[in-house]
């Protein structure tokens, strides 16, 4: 029912570190060189003052450098997901996931489509009825799904075109999405992310419902 397509990023973190710790490190850097140029000038006493700084500037540094690379560690491995719809062709939507972590995460989704105040019933996936597991800094998606998929249980495609041509109003399926996923590894579960879309059939467009 899915096709999928994973790219999976190289294991480091995305965690930006500050600009400063590179401008500190270069500044450590050229008072280490001043002092031994000031050595080799002779000017011991100077050169040793500074060469004493220079050795605690580079520490401070360093312990600085190492305590934000552990934070962009730790954040690279707390599981972190995205999920939305969205449009490809035609009277048509699919589903993105996105895992912007370094574990393996297992998502589970219920689009919950309604028409005219009637559930139009799913399967699998998109049922919440099987997990879709996606790997460490991946990106999956399902398959196209024809909208006239969700009426193979409802009214006939032909009932809502006809509908779609004699009325004045929006004729619109809508979605409550609930997303939810967990992390084996770590014991943890995301709480239901709940988002709401409406696809418009007169319009042949997906929108973000506020």
């Amino acid at each position: 029912m899915f096709s999928r397509r994973e790219t999976p990023n190289k294991k480091t973190s995305h965690y930006a570190r500050p600009w400063w710790l590179g401008l500190a490190l270069a500044a450590a850097a050229s008072t280490a060189v001043a002092a031994i140029i000031l050595t080799c000038l002779g000017m011991g006493t100077v050169a040793s003052a500074m060469g004493d700084l220079a050795l605690i500037a580079t520490l401070l540094v360093l312990m600085l450098y190492t305590f934000y690379t552990s934070l962009g560690a730790r954040a690279a491995s707390y599981p972190a997901v995205s999920f939305g719809i969205a449009q490809p062709q035609p009277q048509t939507i699919q589903f993105h996931i996105h895992n912007h972590s370094k574990v393996l995460v297992n998502c589970w989704c219920k689009l919950n489509p309604t028409f005219e105040g009637k559930t139009l019933p799913t399967r699998l996936f998109m049922a919440g009825e099987k997990p879709w597991p996606v790997l460490p800094f991946s990106h999956v998606h399902g398959a196209y799904k024809p909208m006239e998929g969700f009426f193979a249980q409802g009214p006939s495609w032909d009932e809502i075109s006809a509908l779609v041509e004699t009325s004045e109003r929006a004729v619109r399926v809508h979605f409550k999405i609930q997303f939810w996923y967990e992390a084996p590894e770590f014991g943890f579960q995301s709480a239901t992310i709940e988002q709401r879309y409406y696809f418009d059939i007169k319009r042949d467009m997906l929108v973000l419902d506020y």
